[in-house]
């Protein structure tokens, strides 16, 4: 049983269609790439998936129920997560307080003035927990902001992870990263927990052939090819509208 799917999703912008009848399926612990050339509907689909944008047609699934109609903080409580093309963390915090915001978000009762030390305590050592498994350990009380491109990536991340996702929708993590940052970030992904389930968009090739088991591939707008890395390597028509050969 998928535990995302989307049935016929479509979403037009006036007379254009970003997103055309596209069916797709993500099982409990994939790992799975999107890749396509600029304007394929990559990062639509993203919207679509997450709630930003509301469908022209079609319908999305998670765990077996419509969720088509909830809103983006709706789909984030029951476990769906996503980060962004451009940095989105709070630059003026430091990274322990970045993961903290989302890991009391999650908690049954939220920290409020009078909650207990033993429930302050929990959510400290979870949003710790995840900064040392996304190797930020060493920088827990660095302003985010002052950190380099590759960390706030990572940091996008475990700010993803603070919210206790069955799914991550990863959008261009390794953009503006350096080949090394790109290489590290992806082990690190690689290594997350199995059980969870994710999803990456992206233009680094390299990355998203090492990361994924899977890769979809948009083209205008629908998907013109899915399988295994070695499957759409070989692909002509991927080789044509993408790859450039």
């Amino acid at each position: 049983m998928n535990i995302l799917e989307t049935k016929n999703l479509t979403k037009r912008f006036g007379g254009l269609i970003a997103v055309n009848k596209v069916n797709f399926g993500l099982k409990k612990g994939e790992r799975r790439g999107i890749i396509g050339p600029n304007g394929a509907g990559k990062t639509t689909f993203f919207n679509l998936l997450s709630g930003y944008y509301r469908p022209s047609e079609g319908k999305i699934f998670f765990q077996g129920e419509d969720i088509t109609n909830l809103k983006p903080f709706q789909r984030s409580r029951i476990g769906i997560s996503r980060t962004f093309q451009l940095t989105n963390v709070f630059f003026d915090m430091t990274v322990f307080e970045n993961v903290w915001v989302g890991a009391n978000s999650r908690a049954k009762h939220p920290l409020k003035f009078f909650s207990s030390a033993k429930k302050a305590t929990e959510i400290a050592e979870k949003a710790k927990e995840i900064c040392e498994m996304l190797g930020l350990g060493d920088k827990l009380h660095e302003l985010a902001g002052n950190l380099s491109g590759g960390d706030q990536r990572l940091l996008e991340v475990a700010i993803g992870l603070s919210t206790d996702p069955v799914v991550l929708l990863l959008d261009e993590p390794t953009s503006g990263l350096s080949p090394k940052e790109s290489v590290d970030l992806i082990k690190t992904l690689s290594a997350l927990p199995k059980e969870l389930s994710i999803v990456l968009i992206e233009h680094n090739i390299d990355a998203v052939f090492d990361f994924s088991r899977t890769i979809t591939v948009l083209h205008e707008g629908s998907i013109i090819a899915e399988g295994p890395p070695e499957k759409i390597r070989k692909n002509k028509k991927v080789k044509q509208v993408y790859l450039g050969e």
